[in-house]
């Protein structure tokens, strides 16, 4: 039992270690391809470096979580590797310790890191990110184009039967100009709300100098009541940051507000496949870390004597980990395959390979 304990923590020491460099790894092939647009951020348009700081300094809890899957895949390979040469794993088998035995602090260690990338894709990512677009907008502002932060014709359908246009959108001051608003819900009269302008806190729309037409159900659909109005609060259920780029980024949110958006959006009788889809990712991107150590541990044990073949192996697996995500999202998106199956199918492909191979490793 003792030297089962001494085992477990030093086959650990030897997966955390490359684990670490790894990530690091990652984190700077990143940084490097992002390096261009920020350098041109503070030489070229003077913003100041503090800002192009903390954007990237938001970034990289996004980072991290991109990274662990195939960084915990390749320090297991590299660690098992490493203790294969030097005879180790040869050592541990000759105590009687079984191959499954030595796979245990391994997915043990994995599930942990899976349990860490889902608190921070959930907590704390969805934060950083929207101070990191907020950064981004301030370094906007303090560059020589400030203009890039007034958005222009922004139209899009609402979670429910409204139709949205706005002129004129000014992000820092949160201004609003020439809005139009359309509601086609077929249970009530049609309604046109106009502005000349107006302000946006969360949901809230505040209009100003303003007119409300309400159309008759006719053929026709003439105008039956006509009232202006000076100022008018009109609760929208949208958070607008996320329609100025033309679609909502499900990174600037929780899964708990991707769900509520979710729900908003298919009683308004829009199709929610796409944000379904990133809904269970939320949930199975996290733990690609556990299905990367299951097919990776049982792989680095079965080639121990091959050198760096399992390495490469899980080099390929990786492809096809991104290839099987991408059918995933394709035929989840078309309606070819059950949302459910369309996120969690990576994560499936390598379960049933790596539990095939745990099975057959002696």
């Amino acid at each position: 039992m003792l030297f089962s304990r001494l085992a477990d923590r030093y086959v650990s020491l030897e997966i955390i270690r490359p684990f670490l460099m790894v990530v690091i790894g990652v984190i700077v092939i990143m940084l490097s391809v992002r390096l261009t647009g920020d350098m041109q951020l503070i030489i070229v348009n003077k913003v100041p470096a503090k800002i192009v700081l903390r954007m990237i300094l938001y970034q990289m809890p996004e980072f991290v979580i991109l990274g662990l899957p195939i960084a915990f895949m390749i320090a297991t390979l590299l660690g098992l590797a490493r203790m294969s040469k030097d005879f180790e794993i040869i050592a541990i088998r000759a105590t009687g310790t079984g191959s499954k035995r030595i796979m245990r602090p391994i997915l043990l260690m994995a599930a942990l890191v899976s349990a860490l990338s889902f608190f921070l894709n959930e907590e704390v990512v969805p934060e950083t990110t929207r101070r990191s677009q907020a950064a981004s907008e301030e370094a906007a502002l303090q560059s020589e184009n400030p203009d890039s932060l007034q958005v222009a014709n922004i139209m899009f359908k609402g979670v429910d039967s409204r139709f949205f246009y706005v002129q004129v959108v000014r992000k820092p001051d949160k201004q609003l100009e020439r809005i139009l608003i359309f509601d086609s819900d077929p249970g009530q009269p049609y309604r046109v709300i106009s502005a000349q302008r107006g302000t946006w806190n969360g949901h809230t729309w505040t209009l100003f100098d303003g007119l409300v037409q309400t159309y008759d159900n006719t053929v026709h659909a003439f105008v039956s009541a006509e009232r202006p109005f000076n100022q008018l609060d009109v609760d929208t259920r949208i958070q607008l940051e996320h329609y100025l780029k033309g679609e909502v980024d499900p990174k600037t949110m929780s899964s708990t507000e991707l769900k509520a958006l979710i729900e908003a959006t298919r009683e308004g009788g829009q199709e929610t496949r796409n944000l379904e889809i990133e809904y269970q990712s939320k949930f199975a991107r996290p733990f690609a870390t556990f299905f990367a150590a299951l097919i990776a541990a049982p792989i680095g044990l079965m080639f121990a004597r091959g050198g760096y073949i399992g390495f490469a192996i899980s080099i390929i697996l990786t492809f096809f980990y991104f290839v099987a995500q991408t059918i995933g999202e394709g035929f989840g998106n078309l309606g070819l395959m059950p949302i459910t199956v369309a996120a969690w199918l990576p994560n499936l492909v390598f379960g049933v390979v790596g539990s095939v191979f745990y099975i057959q490793v002696k």
